[in-house]
């Protein structure tokens, strides 16, 4: 059917009222067009977008309405449309050519034998414009998250997250870089603990159950472990993270590489305490004040002042301590003057106390952080009152001492500053001048007062004294004094400046000629007197009365092998002189005695020690100095060195006793000779040697020397050792002798009973060690103790139990420093049989894979392991004694029952395993005993 007959004859469907209100009603744009494209109806919003009227709409076709670069398209695609909706988005036309994106949803329908097309168009620029701002969205959004990756990645600080076992889950490639690891060997593998120093495992332990407790992110510092072994300090902040069930699951940590702030706040550190002990007993008033003024410090020179304790200072401002309001305005006035010049400010303040008047002098000085901000400001104020007292004094009684000025042979002119609109000084009036500072310029009185300094100057007779500075100084600093010399007078002269009222300046010109030659007399008296000093080939030493070294000479400082620093300042005591000399006798006491011995000159044979522990004898005639002023005491003294005299004199008298001694007792012990030889040769050497008897062998820690010692070192260390054997067997009693082990005591017991106990043999030991520790000079002492138990008992057979227990006790104890073998027990037997062939067999059988593994550290790493496990211990607290995580524990406990085929569990297993590790380490101790 054409478009005539059914625009002529065809019913017209839009005069139904019901299609009427539904095309108006419609949200959206509603086309009705023929197959020819033209437009049969629309609704009352297709006339508004496209600004047609209804009439003008239908005379026109459905192309008119696209933009015409896309016309042909469009066409080709809603002719096409069928039964199903097309939908497709395009651009639509304006009447007044304005273009503006459409949504268009076609279905074609047949009508009255002819097709038609019911058109809805959505006007969708809004649409667009929403798309346009998501995609832009979208893309900063996927921007951001690569940005905020590479900054997470590569942030100054470090970042990673833990499982609560402690396990890496991630870490950034900053943190990485400071352990040295690779992401590989972290993730999975290492545990956070395992990068820590033992002693910040502890710390971070405290520190996790601290944070998880309170629920808040927290802070501390630690020791973190890189790969190659070296450590630097961290600071960490730490969050954990709950599941949905509220349980702790994950942390989430941020750590900040402070070894800088570390070495800072270690010279801080120093310096604050350097400089807190001068502020605590300094005379001026010394405070710190944040930027509100607060007190951060306050030193106690303001507790009189105030009348009140400086902790009540600390943490609060002048206002809220209720200080006097003219106080607190100053203060504040130069603290915000300091922020905000970030420069120093001084102030003048005036106080009263009880109604009296006190003036101080304030500096205030800002203290920057490394960044330059200003961190606090730091308070001087200077009592100045008797200053003040005397300007005023002066210019009261001006016209009272003019006449003494007048007449005076120094110096002296009174001038008034001249200041520019900076309120700088530029120059000066001379308001009066006595006759000796004109003689000084070379003018007459009338010809010096009213001329401004400028005019009359002293530069040609004073060439050093800059007059500019001299101001400045006087007015920022007040009285000032500067010595300077004149070559035309050929004169030193004293310049006394001081300001007695604002901007007037009075300058006293003293010569100091006579003074000034005196000095360098003295001190080029004194420089000879150094020199000689210096020179002479003796020890000279001067000690104060609390023991301290205050001058030694160059030459006794190159005998004891110091340097000026290492003993100017220290004790005597500490350093050339032992607490106790060879004969028992307290050096301190006798130190003391001199204190109250007024004889001009005394001598003494003392015994001192160089700096390398070397034993010399000094010849000392001391000299005591009391000040009748102050009553300070001071000891002079002059040594002469006189060791090889007294070596030898020693050597004489003791040596061949203690060589005999030496001889009968180490063949006894050696079984070289028989017990009735031992009873004749004690005889002649007057030894008391009849049971029951105590014999403590001692080790000595400086006994055994490098094979590359020299002969005169060996002998030196020998003389040592023998001094100390006749020592210890003229002081403590009983016999003493140096033996392959050390050094050997054999005590007999005063009791009536052979038969003695552990307790009465304790008892007698502690006793012999208290005396010991007198000639031991602060070294420690350990020892093997063994007791006769049986009036037939060997010297022999008493001195291997001492050296046994002593040898092998350790192992067993090495908490001990004295070992008796009495308390040994059962071990006993071991020590006996360790090295036997029974005892080796054992070892082998139940050691033996573990004894010839591949390498010595992986020896060492298993049997570390074995001696852990058969404790019975958890594996997590075997891995932290061994450092390593629980699972290798597991894995290593799993390769020993593989190794030696046993249950590692089984008590009996465990049992046996201990005792041939308790052989093993016996067997190694007695083998390097034998050895060395």
């Amino acid at each position: 059917m054409t478009h005539s007959n059914l625009k002529g004859n065809s019913i017209n469907p839009f005069d139904n009222e019901f299609y009427k209100m539904i095309m108006e009603q419609a949200p959206d744009i509603i086309l009705v067009v023929r197959s020819d494209g033209r437009i049969w109806n629309a609704n009352e919003l297709a006339s508004y977008t496209y600004g047609y009227s209804a009439q003008e709409l239908l005379a026109l076709h459905i192309q008119d309405l696209h933009a015409k670069d896309i016309m042909e398209t469009v066409k080709s695609k809603w002719f096409a449309a069928d039964q199903s909706p097309l939908v497709y988005r395009t651009i639509h036309l304006h009447k007044e050519g304005n273009e503006f994106p459409v949504e268009m949803k076609c279905r074609r329908m047949e009508f009255q034998n002819d097709t038609v097309f019911i058109i809805s168009v959505r006007n969708i620029t809004e649409v667009n414009d929403l798309e346009d701002a998501i995609q832009t969205c979208n893309y900063e959004r996927n921007q951001l998250a690569e940005d905020w990756l590479n900054l997470f990645q590569n942030a100054p600080g470090g970042y990673h997250s833990l499982h609560l076992d402690g396990n890496f889950i991630y870490i950034n490639d900053t943190e990485l870089k400071w352990l040295g690891y690779r992401r590989e060997e972290v993730i999975g593998t290492l545990c956070f603990q395992d990068i820590l120093t033992e002693k910040s495992r502890a710390i971070y332990k405290e520190y996790v159950a601290g944070v998880m407790e309170k629920g808040q992110i927290g802070e501390t510092d630690l020791e973190m472990v890189r790969k190659d072994g070296s450590v630097f300090p961290i600071l960490i902040s730490t969050l954990f993270v709950r599941d949905d069930s509220g349980h702790y699951y994950k942390s989430l940590s941020t750590c900040m590489d402070i070894t800088e702030r570390k070495l800072w706040e270690e010279g801080v550190l120093a310096s604050e305490n350097k400089y807190r002990a001068l502020a605590e007993n300094s005379n001026d008033l010394i405070a710190r004040y944040d930027g509100e003024c607060r007190y951060l410090y306050v030193n106690p020179a303001i507790e009189p002042i105030a009348g009140m304790p400086k902790e009540a200072f600390i943490g609060k401002t002048n206002e809220e301590l209720k200080l006097p309001r003219a106080f607190c305005i100053i203060i504040r006035q130069g603290i915000k003057g300091v922020l905000n010049k970030g420069q120093s400010i001084q102030r003048e303040l005036e106080h009263f106390i009880d109604n009296k008047r006190m003036v101080f002098h304030l500096q205030l000085v800002p203290e920057f952080h490394t960044d330059n901000s200003i961190a606090s400001v730091l308070c001087v104020g200077r009592d100045i009152t008797k200053v003040r007292q005397l300007q005023d004094e002066m210019f009261f009684n001006e016209l009272k001492y003019t006449n003494l000025f007048e007449h005076m042979s120094e110096g002296f002119n009174y001038e008034r500053m001249i200041r520019d609109h900076n309120h700088t000084i530029i120059d000066s009036i001379i308001l009066e001048a006595n006759v000796a500072y004109c003689r000084m310029a070379n003018r007459s009185v009338n010809d010096v007062i009213g001329k401004k300094s400028s005019e009359v100057t002293l530069k040609n007779i004073l060439p050093e004294l800059n007059w500019a500075k001299l101001c400045e100084k006087v007015v920022n600093e007040g009285p000032t004094t500067i010595e300077c010399y004149s070559f035309p007078l050929k004169k030193w002269f004293s310049v006394i400046a001081y300001s007695p009222i604002q901007d007037h300046l009075a300058i006293l010109y003293i010569d100091i000629t006579k003074r000034i030659e005196a000095e360098k007399k003295l001190q080029e008296s004194d420089k000879r007197y150094k020199e000689l000093v210096q020179a002479a080939k003796v020890i000279m030493i001067i000690i104060n009365s609390s023991g301290e070294i205050i001058f030694m000479n160059e030459w006794g400082l190159s005998f004891f092998g110091f340097s000026k620093e290492e003993l100017i300042g220290r004790s005597v005591f500490d350093t050339i002189a032992p607490a106790y000399d060879s004969m028992g006798k307290d050096l301190e006491e006798l130190f003391e005695g001199l204190k109250n011995n007024n004889s001009s000159f005394q001598r003494r044979l003392s015994e001192n020690m160089t700096s390398s522990g070397k034993g010399v004898w000094i010849d000392w005639t001391n000299r005591v100095v009391i000040d009748p002023a102050t009553g300070d005491f001071q000891l002079s003294a002059i040594g002469f060195d006189v060791t090889a005299t007294k070596k030898a004199e020693q050597e004489q008298l003791y040596g061949y006793e203690r060589r005999k001694r030496r001889e009968l007792l180490n063949d006894v012990i050696h079984r070289r000779i028989s017990q009735e030889e031992l009873v004749a040769g004690a005889a002649q050497l007057e030894l008391k040697i009849k049971p029951p008897f105590v014999i403590l062998l001692l080790t000595i820690p400086w006994q055994k020397l490098p094979q590359n010692t020299s002969i005169e070192e060996r002998e030196e260390r020998q003389y040592s050792i023998d001094r100390l054997v006749d020592n210890i067997h003229r002081q403590v009693g009983g016999v003493t002798w140096q033996t392959q082990e050390g050094i050997a005591i054999l005590y007999p017991l005063p009791v009536k009973d052979v038969r003695i106990s552990l307790k009465h043999a304790k008892a007698v030991t502690e006793e012999i060690i208290e005396q010991l520790t007198r000639f031991w000079q602060g070294m420690q002492i350990r020892g093997g103790i063994s007791h006769s138990s049986e009036q037939t008992s060997l010297i022999a057979d008493v001195y291997d139990q001492a050296r046994l227990s002593l040898l092998c006790s350790p192992v067993l104890y090495p908490e001990n420093l004295l070992h008796y073998w009495e308390e040994l027990g059962c071990y006993q037997f071991i020590f006996n049989d360790c090295s036997s062939q029974q005892a080796r067999q054992f070892i082998n059988y139940h050691l033996g894979m573990l004894l010839n593994p591949e390498g010595k550290c992986e020896q060492s790493e298993l049997l570390a392991t074995l001696k852990e496990v058969i404790t019975g211990a958890s594996a997590q607290t075997i891995g932290k004694r061994l450092f390593v995580h629980p699972q290798t524990v597991v894995f290593r406990k799993r390769n020993l029952e593989k190794m030696l085929g046993v249950d590692l569990d089984s008590l009996k297993v465990r049992m046996d395993l201990s005792v041939a590790l308790k052989l093993l380490s016996l067997l190694e101790t007695t083998s390097s005993g034998v050895e060395s």
